[in-house]
């Protein structure tokens, strides 16, 4: 229900010294793979469990129970949202900061005040109970009354856990402690789906007339579910024990709260009017049909799941640096944002809207129709989806608008656009009984009636950021926003259009009607597959950016080499970050306002600044000209107030954003740091520019160069999410790269041919920004590490003025010459790397690698030996030079007598690895097992659970389809029945008529051309198979009842064989 906030601060041990313990790397990592396998479990028994209420319950009963289960979500939304967002968690952030005891005595008055709040709230509703149900459900309504008043006695409890596992959640967040908020959701989960199966293999049936409250399978179903939300906030107490938060009651108001009253009453009228309308739509639906609320609250949950996946990969993304942007009043830049924003969202939503339009009738039986959810029902939950389709695009537009009024402190705008979008949405509702004589299809209608509300809401929503962003910063919808959006609903329209011809015309729908849930399901896959390939390929074919961006991305994925054309008409486009009239990044992952209260230390005061002055070596120069698809960031003043003179372990920068954890050294005027970021709840990679050290000048340079970087998408560049001025420097934000340094990978000594494998990936992002009209800055052994893929990475990028693409080709040669020989080439400056420097020969060049290590085969030497001369080449040529030496080398060891000795595999994270253990030398081998045991039970761990989650998939895969087999090629029953048995009458070989309901003879069954070779295949592979009738001969085993799909003219439905009956 709630949802998990971000990390902050951990709060001091009032009886330890003032260090707070920060968590190391490992940690981190460990945090990250655990939170990301919970997510990942959590959203697959949350879908099984979405299932399972319709397949248990039925359409009448489910009805019930979702309206009943909802009453909890309403009042806790209504109670929740306007204290826990809006006031308790800012203030319990402040405490943990500012408060002399860490926060204790706030969190003791804060567990005090909401716990009493919740008791009372969560008494008061269950004793209004039947009032509360009979709000929801109208004079007049098809759903059981009773039953749905019994359910609500059971569930209304669920309040004040929802309240209780939130505050823990929030709580436990402050101390670093993600693991158990983020398995929370998943007892309850997992509690929930016991109670579904339990109460589906009870025998018997539900008692409706009248209803008892002591009927067995009433409480099993509302206690059941209840306790799964108990289990949510349980299982929380432990690690609240653990971590010593004390939990003693004290009464008191802290005065901070006061301060958010404002904001908290919006809040409160905002969810209240929400769920207003809501509850007018549940009436209606309850109203017309006992199945109508389940299907308006089933269609809006499938709704979210394409939502949910942009909302991660796509717009959650935007958000944090919208957010900034809009809090700093830079309205040129949430412009731009806001454009980026609404281009990605209708790239990737509105194909996906075309498919579950058209797709919307398999959609519901593909997912539904199991168990007491008959296939009708699913077909009118089909339907409601394909009518409520296009409610994705205004609704998430509404999201990025609200947003941008939440930054800006504008609490009450968002209130007047829930009134518009409640009033549409009611008037829907209103009329949806009177466009249709068919009971079953007005939650359908209702589910339009939501969307045409967000319309009403994204139009109202524009012509309020009209008026306060104002008409000088440009138009809230340039042209590439139009472009876009009318080339995505062009191409999805035709689409649409295919996908549609294909079900009419190949008869697709009797897949459903013949083959119900599974039968659906093929049917949605060949729609789904055929709609999005020809809405991708119009796409390209158009030369919309954000299509070629990822196919530039896809091709640098799977190692192929993006041709020149291709590569123009990408940046002629601007790919999907240009344009746009602020700064705009594809992944911005800022949040907070520049120059916060922290600013970015100087380190180096006295040191000389990079060279600025022209570049005159050979290839493309880093000009201060903007590339065509990124401006320049804006210009900062230098900030006149003091600087402070250091930074270290736990300071919190850019206002508090980022908190440092492990420093990683850097050249001259450059700090890299490991740091966490405390919005998103993830590592970073930063780049701190030392004011001191650069002009103001230099320092715009920098972050403008190294912006162009962000476009690139490569394995061996870490991915640019943010370059902002902080004080009199800047900060660089990139994603952090998990694996281990340059210095502790080149000190396990990997082979020469990893090491090439390595090096390929950063010369491939390194041609990228040569071809960009950029450079990488390769001058420092910290600002390469080794990702646990065994990829060469550029961790921390910032681009000095001096950089040029010879220079970064000579980094790539240092880079591989420090992972064959350990001992780094070029002249380093700054914290010291570790790596000793190169022999140097005579002449002054550094002694070649095999010179150094004779079995360091000569190709690969030759190449780090031209990349570290006076003419080093391109980067293509040195990853063409890569290329032959790595396939040089491999063929010739293949050709080596099996004697030889073994070689090395390059180590991909921060100990040494073998190709073959046994055949390595036993002293390195045991320092290999016993260096890190932690974290090779970590990597088991995870490897397991993944393990058995993928177990399961497939063991219910393999169910789901020995029930299709058994549907289809088994006794089907009687001919009598609806959608059972074939359509048209048969006769016997003998002349005579069978009797009604008796299974039709079989006597012969065709092989189709396309699975005689199969079958001739799988007669020699398993011998079982020779029982297999080939083509023309009679069946000599017994024979089943003919299947009801081949009758069907669908060709799809035959891959194997069909029966033919005579």
């Amino acid at each position: 229900m709630a949802a998990m906030r971000e990390p902050l601060d951990p709060l001091p041990d009032p009886e330890a010294d003032d260090t707070i313990e920060e968590l190391s790397d490992a940690a981190v990592v460990s945090h990250s793979g655990s939170m990301a396998v919970a997510t990942l479990v959590s959203r697959i028994t949350g879908f099984v469990k979405l299932l399972l209420i319709t397949a248990a319950l039925g359409a009448a009963s489910a009805s019930a129970f979702s309206t009943a289960n909802t009453l909890p979500n309403i009042i806790a939304a209504l109670v929740l949202e306007a204290t826990f967002t809006a006031i308790f968690i800012p203030v319990l952030t402040r405490a943990e900061r500012e408060d002399a005891d860490g926060g204790e005595a706030f969190i003791r008055k804060l567990l005090t005040i909401v716990t009493t709040l919740l008791l009372v709230t969560t008494l008061l509703s269950v004793l209004a109970a039947p009032l509360l149900a009979g709000i929801m459900l109208g004079g007049d309504p098809k759903v059981n009354t009773p039953l749905t008043t019994a359910l609500a006695y059971l569930l209304l409890p669920q309040v004040f856990f929802y309240g209780l596992s939130s505050l823990f959640m929030a709580i436990l967040n402050t101390r670093n402690v993600f693991g158990p908020p983020a398995w929370a959701p998943v007892w309850n989960n997992l509690v929930a789906i016991a109670t579904l199966v339990l109460y589906w293999l009870m025998p018997g049936e539900l008692t409706l007339d009248p209803i008892r409250m002591s009927d067995p399978k009433l409480l099993v179903l509302g206690v059941g579910t209840t306790l799964g939300v108990a289990a949510q906030a349980v299982v929380l107490v432990p690690a609240i024990r653990r971590q010593q938060i004390p939990l003693r009651p004290l009464w008191g108001l802290d005065d901070r709260l006061k301060q958010f009253g404002g904001m908290a009453a919006a809040m409160f009228a905002y969810v209240a009017i929400s769920q207003f309308g809501y509850v007018i739509a549940n009436r209606i639906a309850a109203g017309a049909a006992e199945s109508g609320p389940i299907i308006y609250s089933q269609t809006w949950m499938i709704l979210q799941l394409p939502y949910g996946v942009v909302g991660v990969t796509i717009l959650t993304a935007i958000m944090p640096r919208l957010s900034r942007n809009a809090a700093a009043q830079d309205t040129p830049a949430v412009i731009g944002d806001m454009s980026l924003a609404t281009r990605l969202t209708m790239t990737v939503l509105i194909p996906v809207v075309a498919v579950m339009t058209v797709a919307g009738p398999a959609m519901g039986p593909a997912l539904f129709a199991y168990g007491n959810f008959h296939l009708g029902s699913a077909h009118y939950l089909g339907l409601s989806i394909s009518l409520s389709a296009f409610t994705l695009i205004p609704y998430a537009l509404v999201l990025l608008q609200l947003r941008v009024f939440y930054a800006r402190h504008e609490a009450w705008t968002p209130t007047l656009m829930i009134i518009v979008i409640t009033a549409v949405k009611v008037i829907g509702s209103v009329a949806a009984p009177r466009l249709t004589d068919d009971p079953d299809l007005v939650a359908g209608y209702l589910g339009a009636a939501n969307g045409l509300g967000f319309v009403a809401g994204a139009l109202c929503g524009y012509l309020l950021l009209r008026r306060s962003l104002g008409r000088a910063a440009g138009p809230l919808i340039g042209p590439d926003v139009a472009r876009t959006a009318l080339v995505a609903l062009a191409t999805s329209v035709t689409a649409a259009a295919v996908g549609l011809g294909i079900d009419r015309g190949f008869g697709l729908d009797l897949l459903t009607q013949r083959g119900g849930g599974l039968g659906s399901i093929l049917r949605l896959a060949i729609l789904g597959i055929v709609m999005l390939a020809v809405t991708f390929a119009l796409m390209v074919a158009v030369k919309l950016p954000e299509a070629l961006s990822v196919v530039a991305m896809l091709q640098r994925r799977l190692g192929g080499r993006l041709g020149a054309r291709l590569r123009a008409e990408t940046q002629d486009h601007a790919s999907v970050m240009g344009n746009s009239p602020g700064r705009s990044l594809p992944y911005p992952d800022s949040g907070d306002p520049v120059g916060g209260s922290d600013a970015v230390g100087s380190t180096t005061a006295n040191k000389p600044a990079h060279g600025g002055g022209a570049d005159t070596r050979k290839g493309r120069a880093v000009t201060d000209t903007p590339g065509s698809s990124t401006r320049p960031v804006p210009t900062q003043s230098p900030s006149t107030g003091p600087v402070p003179t250091s930074v270290m372990p736990g300071a919190s920068i850019a206002g508090g954003r980022y908190r440092l954890l492990t420093s990683h050294g850097g050249p001259d005027g450059l700090q890299f740091w490991q740091a966490t970021d405390t919005e998103l709840n993830r590592p970073v990679a930063l780049t701190i520019i030392d004011g001191a050290a650069f002009t103001a000048d230099q320092v715009q340079d920098i972050l403008s160069n190294t912006l162009r970087l962000s476009k690139i998408e490569s394995s061996g560049l870490a991915r640019v999410l943010d370059a902002v001025h902080e004080g009199n420097g800047g900060i660089v934000v990139a994603q952090w790269v998990r694996g281990g340094s340059l210095r502790e990978v080149a000190d396990t000594e990997p082979s020469a041919v990893g090491a090439s494998r390595a090096v390929r990936s950063l010369a491939e992002a390194a041609d990228a920004a040569f071809e960009a009209g950029s450079a990488l800055s390769i001058d420092h052994p910290d600002r390469v590490r080794i990702s646990i893929d065994g990829d060469a990475v550029l961790a921390f990028p910032a681009t000095l003025s001096s950089a040029s693409a010879d220079e970064d080709v000579r980094g790539l040669g240092a880079a591989l010459y420090a992972l064959t020989t350990r001992r780094w080439p070029l002249a380093e400056t700054g914290q010291p790397s570790g790596l000793p420097a190169a022999n140097r020969a005579p002449d002054g060049r550094p002694v070649e690698a095999r010179v150094l290590i004779p079995t360091v085969p000569a190709e690969i030497s030759d190449v780090a030996a031209r990349a570290l001369s006076d003419d080093p080449g391109s980067a293509a040529e040195l990853l063409d030079g890569l290329e032959s030496a790595i396939a040089s080398v491999d063929h010739t060891t293949m050709l080596e007598p099996a004697a030889a000795a073994p070689t090395q595999a390059l180590d991909v994270g921060r100990r040494p690895s073998f190709d073959n253990p046994a055949d390595s030398d036993d002293e390195d081998y045991e320092d290999y097992e016993e260096e890190d045991p932690e974290e090779a039970a970590r990597h088991r761990k995870i490897f397991l659970i993944g393990l058995g989650v993928v177990g399961v998939l497939v063991i219910s895969l393999c169910i789901a389809l020995g029930v299709w087999v058994t549907r289809i090629f088994g006794d089907v029953g009687p001919l009598d029945k609806i959608n059972i048995g074939i359509g048209l009458p048969t006769q016997s070989s003998s002349g005579d008529t069978a009797k009604p309901g008796s299974p039709a003879k079989i006597v012969q069954a065709t092989v189709f051309p396309r699975a005689r070779k199969r079958i001739n295949l799988a007669r020699r592979a398993w011998p079982w198979m020779a029982t297999l009738p080939r083509r023309g001969s009679p069946i000599r085993t017994p024979t089943p009842t003919p299947s009801r799909c081949c009758s069907s003219p669908a060709w799809v439905c035959c891959w194997i064989y069909s029966p033919r009956v005579r």
